[in-house]
């Protein structure tokens, strides 16, 4: 079993967000507006119960480095864990340096566990929405729609930084645009960042 991490978070690593398709990439390879965004739904820690979540799930793809193939393998593994019975496919990672997060006025904050031991947060501060069930069921609201417009802002430019520079493809498919470039793989990405 892999150390759990929960070490602070330095302003060199890199972050992985998970890109699964459909949720995240379409089945033609283009990345969704929404893949820098929180999720719809209630946030799950006690404090801020009654309250749509403020995190954005990460991993700390540098910090695992076990003898494996390749340095980012647990993370496939984990990812691939978690999708098991889900109709959605683990395609890659989405990647960004902690500083450019930061940058954005946002913070991170580890959030590692046995299931997912390299685990962190990207949380936007001072978003406290409340949650209410009549937000689920309103299949036109995006978060874009509750969410502060510097959030908006300051997220819309992590994703599109990451589409730039760091998206890395691990599992492509024949579907996708071949006008895409060549995915790298984290390690080409992060030479990049």
């Amino acid at each position: 079993m892999p150390n759990i991490c929960n070490d602070p978070i330095s302003d060199n690593e890199i972050l992985g967000r998970t890109i699964t398709e459909t949720s995240y990439i379409n089945k033609k390879g283009k990345i969704k507006d929404k893949l820098m965004y929180p999720r719809i739904r209630e946030d799950q820690e006690p404090a801020r119960k009654g309250l749509l979540t403020n995190k954005i799930s990460v991993v700390r793809i540098c910090r695992a480095q076990e003898a494996d193939e390749v340095a980012w393998q647990p993370h496939i593994s984990v990812a691939e864990g978690f999708l098991n019975g889900s109709s959605n496919v683990f395609r890659g990672f989405g990647l960004i340096m902690t500083v450019d997060v930061r940058s954005q006025g946002l913070k991170i904050v580890p959030d590692a566990h046995d299931k997912n031991p390299y685990h962190a947060h990207i949380i936007i501060p001072d978003y406290d929405v409340k949650f209410d069930e009549s937000i689920n069921q309103d299949t036109t609201l995006k978060i874009q729609d509750i969410m502060p417009v510097k959030y908006v802002v300051a997220l819309d430019r992590l994703r599109l930084a990451m589409i730039e520079k760091g998206i890395a493809i691990l599992k492509p498919c024949d579907r996708y645009d071949q006008s895409y470039p060549n995915y790298p793989t984290p390690c080409d990405a992060c030479r990049n960042l």
